[in-house]
């Protein structure tokens, strides 16, 4: 499932900007995958990957994903992301100019999680993030 997805994002001849991969659980190995499949793809805008159990370490790895893609808005509530997965993303945040929007609602950050997103958009200069859920 996940590695056919990753495989046609990779794909040059791609022209999908969004795709809905919510609800399918595929957990961390299906993150890992969808995340191989972002790397230089320079096409998709909108991934939205709410309900699919990602937890801290498909965080990570969608993080390192975002890190080589140019997506402008990516959902990943209900995803029982803890901390250390929004520390991962908040990493990428420091210098990633393309994301507009982030959902992380209904995740377990916790204070952690909440103040290095903060940190991280606060030195992030060219960032031009304008919607950031949190609520749980």
């Amino acid at each position: 499932g996940a590695q056919h997805v990753s495989d046609f994002l990779q794909n040059k001849n791609s022209s999908l900007k969004i795709l809905n991969l919510s609800v399918n659980q595929f957990g961390i190995i299906g993150a890992q995958a969808v995340a191989q499949g972002l790397w230089g793809n320079s096409v998709l805008t909108h991934l939205n990957l709410s309900r699919n159990n990602l937890q801290d370490d498909g965080a990570a790895s969608v993080a390192e994903g975002l890190r080589r893609s140019s997506l402008t808005h990516l959902i990943l509530n209900h995803n029982n992301i803890g901390s250390t997965g929004a520390n991962r993303l908040a990493d990428v945040l420091k210098d990633h100019s393309y994301l507009k929007a982030l959902d992380l609602r209904a995740n377990k950050i916790g204070s952690d999680g909440f103040i290095g997103l903060a940190k991280a958009l606060g030195v992030n200069s060219s960032s031009i993030l304008k919607t950031l859920h949190l609520s749980q």
